[in-house]
């Protein structure tokens, strides 16, 4: 349980990121998606890109461990 705890903890400052990245390009609708089309949106508006591969990777590793521990 402490595991699981932990993993969403870590990931809710992605979550958020999504949500506000989400909510930024359909603000600036039709114009953001055809600058965005073709691209990975991978484009983050907090957080460093690489800072965000590392919190994902924790969260995998949480979640394989969660997995292990059933």
């Amino acid at each position: 349980m402490t595991i699981q705890i932990v993993r969403i903890t870590i990931n809710l400052p992605l979550k958020i990121e999504e949500a506000l990245t989400t909510d930024y390009l359909q603000r600036q609708g039709r114009h953001a998606r055809e600058l965005n089309e073709g691209q990975e949106t991978s484009r983050t508006l907090f957080f460093p890109h690489r800072i965000c591969l590392v919190i994902r990777g924790i969260v995998v590793v949480l979640e394989r461990m969660e997995n292990g521990l059933k």
